[in-house]
């Protein structure tokens, strides 16, 4: 059965009782609210069969007419319903396949390792560090940029005023920055006695725990590759594998984590990256949470254009999204950014299925995983925001013209907000380094007459 039929077959039932069988919403009024209940949303993820067609219902409760504090049309409730279908809808799925076909080879030196597409480099990724520094489509359009850093696993944020709320500021705990030990005797100290719950008045800042092993914004953690190896697995696929530490930056390159980082690259120019990590430093084990866990790229600044499937069309967190609806929405990195009168964290989007990034042509590339993950694109990076005090220290920047640095996040941690005096974020937000991280992201180039 066509899609057509199934939402002609929902829509009846709720269309009014006239001969109007087509009609996809109703408007039930009353003196004081108007209800309109309008039809079901659809989106198609041709190319993503790991995930369904997805429905929802959007009900929206708006004034009738005009009041003493708000005008005729105002929103004053909503919800999303999700709609489940007993039914398999088939989705009709066609994939253009590619009529040429590319020859694929890799080159190596002492310090890169390079696959190429006939005699286009798509990818370049550093044996020092085992991490990305750029990344073309099969038409040689730049997407990742190597003179912007590639891309890199994240761990930090622009700490937010929440973040920032606890105990940190005395002799002992800015003594302990520098001295580990005595670190990891306050972190278990504190555990002992539940000083990181919400509501306590002596619970150790969130900045002041990630400071103390390492993940400091302006100073973030380093990642040194042990040892990489390549492998041919086919005329159109090869295995990059490259076993990871990530050190703590500074004097003291402590080990925080180690495990394996593996690229799966693909003729069609599709790369799948999995990251695998675990924990080795006692200290990150006792943090009561991590800012985020995911990848950060900076990308080609011409592709500004971004389209998603996830929660929208807001900023939203895990804590803060109950009014984003899921949808597909259009935006730009401009548009993303929260201008906050301090910088900070901002512009995130949860629950995200797929991500597109193009240009004005419709070329770039679509990211994706294999469950829901979060993103945010911006036009200053995360040491810009964290090292700002005031918005006129952001440089002013246009869509089109600068870097975009984009977040990929398995986990961020939620922003709290119960009070910005103390530890506030909720448990059931937080990000547990223990006892394994791991998340799997696939970039897909897509060409403009996609």
């Amino acid at each position: 059965m066509e899609l057509d039929s199934y939402v002609r077959r929902f829509s009846n039932p709720i269309a009014s009782s006239d001969d109007n069988r087509e009609q996809k919403s109703i408007i039930a009024t009353s003196n004081t609210l108007r209800v309109t209940l309008f039809g079901l949303e659809w989106s198609t993820l041709n190319s993503l069969t790991i995930f369904p067609r997805v429905f929802w219902l959007n009900l929206t409760g708006s004034l009738a007419e005009d009041t003493s504090w708000a005008r005729s049309g105002h929103v004053v409730a909503q919800h999303q319903f999700d709609i489940i279908f007993s039914e398999t809808i088939p989705l009709n799925i066609t994939t253009e396949q590619s009529t040429t076909r590319r020859k694929m080879h890799r080159t190596e030196d002492r310090m890169i390792i390079s696959i190429w597409l006939d005699d286009t480099k798509i990818l370049t990724i550093d044996k020092l560090s085992g991490l990305i520094l750029h990344y073309s489509s099969p038409e040689g359009i730049p997407i990742i940029l190597q003179q912007q850093n590639g891309v890199n696993i994240s761990f930090t944020r622009a700490v937010t005023d929440n973040d920032l709320g606890g105990s940190s500021e005395n002799f002992l705990t800015q003594l302990s920055i520098s001295h580990p030990w005595l670190a990891q005797l306050i972190l278990k100290y504190s555990k002992l006695f539940k000083q990181n719950s919400s509501f306590s008045p002596f619970g150790l800042s969130y900045h002041y725990q990630w400071r103390c092993v390492g993940l400091d914004p302006d100073k973030p953690p380093v990642v040194f590759c042990r040892k990489i190896s390549a492998i041919n697995h086919s005329d159109t696929m090869m295995k990059i594998k490259c076993h990871c530490d990530i050190l703590r930056s500074g004097f003291q390159k402590r080990i925080m984590f180690t495990g394996f980082i593996e690229y799966d690259v693909f003729s069609s120019g599709e790369v799948a990256i999995a990251c695998n990590l675990r924990a080795l430093d006692n200290l990150v084990a006792c943090l009561s949470s991590l800012p985020r866990f995911g990848l950060e790229a900076t990308l080609n600044s011409s592709l500004y254009r971004v389209k998603y499937l996830g929660r929208g069309p807001h900023e939203n967190y895990p804590d803060r999204l109950k009014s984003a609806d899921f949808g597909v929405f259009e935006t730009t990195p401009k548009q993303m950014h929260v201008d906050y009168v301090s910088p900070t964290e901002n512009g995130n989007r949860c629950d995200i299925s797929w991500v597109n990034f193009t240009d004005d042509n419709g070329s770039g590339v679509r990211i994706k995983s294999d469950s829901t993950f979060h993103f945010s694109a911006k036009l200053h990076s995360l040491r810009e925001l964290h090292c700002a005090d005031h918005t006129f220290q952001l440089e002013e920047r246009k869509d089109g013209e600068s870097p975009i640095y984009v977040h990929l996040d398995k986990n961020i941690m939620g922003l709290g907000g119960d009070c910005s005096w103390r530890p506030c974020v909720r448990p059931e937000y937080w990000i547990r380094p223990i006892p394994e991280l791991s998340f799997t992201i696939h970039m897909e180039p897509l060409s403009q007459q996609l």
